[in-house]
């Protein structure tokens, strides 16, 4: 049922990783059921990116 790998990586917490998410999408109710936090920034931002697209087409 739980994953046998960690979410978090050297570079930031799974906790961190969602904290920092909810913070710049500017939506405190962020979630995600997938994933782990990324390695490093360039990864995060890759990521964000994603997120800000997948949440601006669901809001069109």
């Amino acid at each position: 049922m739980y994953p046998d790998y960690s979410l978090d990586s050297d570079y930031m917490t799974y906790e961190e990783y969602l904290t920092r998410l909810r913070k710049d999408l500017n939506d405190p109710e962020f979630a995600i059921i997938d994933g782990r936090a990324p390695e490093n920034e360039d990864e995060y931002q890759t990521m964000l990116g994603i997120f800000k697209d997948v949440l601006k087409k669901g809001n069109e």
